[in-house]
């Protein structure tokens, strides 16, 4: 009984000091809903016709990484074009560090260039958006990495300096006449 008393104790004080573990919270978006286009919430930045929920994936043939459904947006076309998430409110964010995180299909059935870039605003828009990170559709592109064929979680830091309560990140998707790209759980 008295080796519990120093594993006790210092939590006691802990509570008694009013001192607190910060607090996470997390959205999720698994493309689960019946949509036509970008999901509830989420806006296109321009044209969007090439972005769509998908519950199978060809070129390259995968499943959704989780749930029913993913997000597809056509790279066949050679074309770029942008979604927005939904408005986040980091007001109470403080000094805590803040990640944009999702699940892409890489594949290596296709060498061409597409890939996704992560843009972060206070607006939905390009303009003065910062770029916080990319990801190569192909899986031997070392854009962030180089990995095998399947399913890949990224993670990207969002700066410090977006704290207010309108935020918004970007994915801008940029085809180059190659393969479909597939995200999920974002």
């Amino acid at each position: 009984r008295t080796m519990m008393k120093p594993y006790f104790l210092p939590l006691l004080c802990l509570a008694l000091t009013g001192q607190a573990m910060a607090q996470s919270e997390s959205y999720t978006e698994g493309f689960e809903a019946t949509f036509f286009g970008v999901p509830a919430g989420w806006a296109g930045v321009g044209n969007t016709n090439q972005w769509s929920r998908q519950t199978t994936g060809t070129q390259p043939t995968c499943s959704p990484y989780s749930g029913a459904a993913m997000f597809r947006f056509n790279t066949q076309f050679g074309i770029t074009q942008t979604v927005s998430t939904p408005k986040v409110d980091w007001s109470k964010r403080g000094t805590n560090n803040t990640y944009f995180s999702f699940y892409m299909y890489r594949d290596s059935q296709n060498t061409n260039a597409d890939s996704l870039s992560i843009f972060v605003n206070t607006t939905r828009s390009l303009t003065g958006a910062k770029w916080i990170g990319g990801v190569a559709r192909y899986a031997y592109a070392q854009y962030p990495d180089s990995v095998q064929e399947g399913w890949k979680r990224y993670s990207f830091a969002i700066p410090g300096s977006f704290t207010g309560t309108e935020n918004y990140i970007m994915i801008r998707g940029n085809g180059a006449r190659g393969n479909r790209i597939f995200i999920d759980s974002v």
